[in-house]
């Protein structure tokens, strides 16, 4: 158990590839029967502007999804030496020595959590980061939470309940 890699998730995706294509699927039908009384006009697109929206947001999420379900990415890597998240992209790598506990805050609605990494010198990974959205994301989360680091399991092949023994198995062992 010397290291531990989390990819994302295949039967998550399946669901939002389902998902999405039903609404596509059901915005067609209502453009089809809207069409039966009217022909294709700057009007008819103007008085279903929804429908046309709906088709074409689900209709990208229909294709994010599938790409997903063929491409699984490393997201990420607990081992001895710390975590290291989104390995193949940021590689956001905290020691275990930087490290001062974890928080749970349940989201709305689906009573999942978000696992707030504490760390020592919230500062020094917002400075770290380059990209100016996730700088931003950042700061917000430590006014809110006192951390800039938080995980989401949502899109992971593991469980919260697996994903929280696994993080406290590893901090007992390796914190110093």
């Amino acid at each position: 158990m010397n290291r531990v890699e989390i990819y994302t998730s295949k039967k998550k995706a399946v669901f939002v590839v389902l998902g999405s294509a039903l609404f596509v699927f059901m915005g067609v039908l209502m453009l089809m029967d809207n069409l039966k009384s009217s022909e294709i006009t700057w009007k008819f697109i103007v008085e279903n502007w929804q429908t046309v929206f709906g088709i074409l947001f689900f209709g990208l999420g229909t294709i994010a999804g599938i790409y997903l379900l063929f491409k699984t990415r490393l997201v990420l890597v607990i081992d001895e030496n710390g975590i290291t998240i989104e390995p193949t992209k940021s590689n956001r790598f905290i020691k275990w020595e930087e490290i001062d506990g974890f928080d749970e805050i349940p989201l709305p609605y689906t009573g999942k959590p978000v696992f707030i990494i504490k760390v020592r010198n919230p500062e020094q990974f917002v400075e770290k980061e380059t990209n100016i959205i996730k700088k931003y994301s950042m700061r917000f989360n430590i006014n809110m939470y006192g951390s800039p680091i938080g995980i989401n399991t949502g899109g992971m092949n593991i469980s919260t309940k697996k994903f929280r023994n696994l993080l406290r198995t590893f901090y007992k062992k390796y914190k110093k």
